[in-house]
């Protein structure tokens, strides 16, 4: 209900939280994920989560494939709807078809 007027920054710590329980909640809430496991710094995953929520994001991001008639792109990875300046956005698709 407040999703667009509130951002959920999630925190995975030790090595049974889910995985994409923790990466959906952030998706859906337009924050980051962060996974605490063994000897990780918690201070410097927290300053990221907060140095991200201190600044806009891009939101709305969307991928569109150009490709020739006899191609298609099935997305493999779970949409990625909001950026942040310094974070990367890897895809991955599935292409198939026949090359002209």
């Amino acid at each position: 209900r407040n999703r667009l007027r509130h951002r959920c920054f999630s925190f995975g710590i030790g090595e049974g939280a889910s995985t994409s329980l923790i990466k959906g909640i952030a998706r859906v809430a337009g924050g980051t994920s962060e996974f605490i496991t063994g000897k990780d710094r918690m201070q410097s995953k927290a300053l990221r989560a907060l140095k991200y929520a201190l600044q806009p994001a891009v939101e709305d991001v969307s991928v569109t494939w150009k490709l020739p008639a006899k191609l298609s792109a099935k997305m493999l990875s779970p949409e990625q709807t909001v950026l942040y300046k310094g974070q990367r956005l890897i895809v991955y698709a599935l292409l198939s078809g026949t090359m002209p």
